[in-house]
């Protein structure tokens, strides 16, 4: 998890090269394999994909202003609605990760898995209340490889 933790880093630091702010970050994987992806608020995207230690970054097309304007509509819905926290188990090898996006700079967890730092055997599902985070995910899923269930 300490390499995803250093790819969003990383992500944020390249979106930051740019003049807009993020508007949706996502990594998910585990110790093999791993997907991330940053989306700006001017629609530039960041990919990258990781089997072991080697890292691909894909390029992308920015998205089209319409492209741009609907996701923004759906984050800000995702961003509004009830997450629901709930503690389930996770093994060695389970996948983790999050979509999430910030809210006046601060990051906000639209859904996702997170592990329990001081304990990997546990993890806390988060679930988004919006109709809008179906979208979201099936965007992200047709990008990257390592999908969010």
């Amino acid at each position: 998890m300490k390499i995803l933790s250093i790819l969003v880093a990383l992500f944020l630091l390249t979106a930051s090269a740019h003049a807009a702010s993020p508007l949706l970050v996502y990594s998910y994987g585990n110790q093999i394999t791993s997907s991330t992806l940053a989306i700006s608020s001017d629609g530039t995207v960041v990919h990258t994909e990781r089997v072991h230690a080697h890292l691909e970054v894909v390029n992308e097309n920015p998205l089209s202003g319409a492209e741009l304007a609907n996701l923004k509509s759906l984050v800000a819905k995702a961003a509004q609605a009830k997450v629901t926290k709930k503690s389930i188990s996770a093994s060695l090898g389970s996948r983790s990760g999050t979509i999430s996006t910030y809210v006046n700079g601060v990051k906000k967890d639209l859904e996702g898995v997170v592990r329990v730092p001081t304990d990997l055997s546990k993890a806390t599902r988060l679930t988004n209340s919006s109709s809008s985070i179906k979208a979201i995910k099936t965007l992200i899923n047709r990008i990257v490889k390592v999908d969010l269930p």
